[in-house]
């Protein structure tokens, strides 16, 4: 039977994750630095994977397979941060004792920030990369650190990913938050098109791509590019707001315009394709915010 440690697993991903491994055949370990609540075939181990030596974690567990998601994902912050040097350091130092450990099966959660935007169409075989950020480039020096060991492993990059518990600061959430409390919700960059991947079709390509032997890099996006100003249109109607939608005149040109993900080696490789449409994924989010808002109301009134 597989033993799997997910790191990162009381992230946004890692949540849906978790909630699609409930029936797979495997014995779950997740590591993370406070208490969670965790489904009852989780085994839940507190570590901080920035300061502690993974050796005695791995040592106890004798994980098969690891999916590592940990890295500083701080929205806006994170391009620049002094942290993804931290997060390039301790994922060697815990690949390097999974392997010692004989684990067989390795898959860390890249990003799409590894290209560059330039072309439009990013192509995990012949589309640059990127040294822009910090983000970008320890994440590339960590891919090029697992080339070369001896271990079976797959690199996912995943492109913009929404859905139900993302971080409030994100394009679906925070055009709902104001929409629901009757505030404008400007679109600053209407001109932009971004691949916007449901979070649980990305959960479900990560657990495909751990089942996998093979070695390789897979994009996780739809192939679709969507103006961001159709995103929140999609948001106001849903939410009969359209009226809150406003969108600036004034263009960033130091963005690229369009980035989407090519789609083909995800579908001939895992087989993976995205099962949940824009509008329904913003219907799903929509939902969980507002059930969200209501428990929180709720609460407070008690």
């Amino acid at each position: 039977m597989q033993r799997l440690l997910i790191t990162g697993a009381s992230g946004f991903i890692g949540k849906h994750v978790l909630d699609q491994l409930l029936d797979h055949p495997c014995e779950i370990h997740a590591v993370s630095r406070y208490p969670c609540n965790a489904p009852v075939n989780v085994n839940w181990h507190l570590s901080d994977l920035l300061v502690d030596d993974p050796g005695k974690l791995i040592h106890d567990i004798q994980p098969t397979h690891l999916l590592h998601m940990a890295w500083d994902v701080t929205h806006g912050a994170c391009w620049q941060s002094d942290a993804n040097e931290a997060w390039y350091q301790a994922s060697l130092r815990l690949l390097d004792a999974f392997i010692e450990h004989g684990g067989q099966r390795a898959v860390v959660c890249g990003t799409c920030a590894e290209y560059d935007w330039q072309d439009g169409l990013c192509n995990e075989e012949t589309t640059p990369l990127s040294d822009d950020t910090a983000y970008a480039r320890y994440k590339c020096k960590l891919l090029d650190e697992l080339k070369n060991r001896p271990v079976s492993w797959g690199w996912a990059r995943p492109f913009w990913v929404y859905g139900p518990g993302e971080p409030a600061e994100k394009i679906v959430s925070s055009t709902v938050i104001n929409l629901i409390n009757d505030q404008p919700a400007i679109c600053k960059q209407p001109h932009l098109q971004r691949d916007m991947v449901y979070v649980a079709d990305v959960a479900k390509g990560l657990i495909i791509l751990l089942d996998q032997m093979e070695n390789g890099i897979v994009n996780l996006g739809t192939g679709q590019a969507v103006p961001l100003l159709k995103i929140m249109q999609e948001v106001g109607r849903q939410l009969n707001r359209p009226d809150l939608i406003l969108s600036s005149q004034a263009p960033d040109l130091h963005q690229s315009p369009q980035v989407v993900a090519d789609p083909q080696k995800s579908e001939n490789w895992l087989g993976w394709t995205c099962n949940v449409n824009l509008q329904d994924g913003i219907m799903r989010t929509i939902h969980s915010i507002v059930k969200s808002s209501r428990d929180h109301q709720t609460a407070m009134d008690e």
